[in-house]
């Protein structure tokens, strides 16, 4: 099973990993590795997809903490009482919650007039305004999203979904 990590974090005692497809159990246009119980994949398979991950980063299925995302500006604390909620149902699962969004520069691509983000220079700037010095920022190289290596919601119908998941090691 592969994931995008970044080792540098170990360091602070933190391991991350951004999911890819392959690795998992799931079937169909949910293969492989589908982490979104919501999609219309076998729960059993979702369920054991997502211990595969949480082991990742040597963690448990009733370590995670899952959301229901909103794409909305709710953020979420959790702490240890959270631990397992919608890990193995969205019953449980933290509702509405996503990352907070900020008032960046805009872009608009001239092409159609539609607004455009880029998220790449919007969490470089979260993090300079959270004291994190521009010599300790990289960006990844730029990675295709959809095809054989993630889930793309936009590119295909029905798909499974990745997952980023961190782990703070004490």
């Amino acid at each position: 099973m592969a994931g995008l990590t970044w080792p540098v974090l170990e360091d602070g005692g933190v391991s991350a990993v951004v999911t890819e497809r392959g690795g998992g159990v799931s079937t169909g246009p949910y293969a492989s590795l589908n982490l979104g119980l919501h999609v219309g994949d076998d729960p059993a398979a979702v369920v054991e997809n997502r211990r595969r991950a949480a082991a990742l980063v040597g963690a448990g299925l009733d370590d995670l903490v899952f959301c229901n995302q909103t794409h909305g500006r709710e953020v979420v604390v959790v702490t240890n009482a959270d631990r397992g909620r919608g890990a193995r149902t969205v019953d449980d699962a933290i509702p509405g919650a996503d990352v907070d969004r900020v008032l960046l520069p805009d872009d608009t691509d001239d092409a159609d007039d539609r607004w455009r983000f880029d998220l790449w220079t919007g969490n470089e700037l979260l993090l300079w305004a959270a004291g994190i010095p521009a010599e300790h920022v990289s960006r990844a190289a730029a990675l295709p999203t959809g095809g054989d290596r993630f889930f793309s919601d936009r590119a295909v119908r029905p798909c499974g979904r990745f997952a980023a998941i961190a782990r703070l090691h004490r």
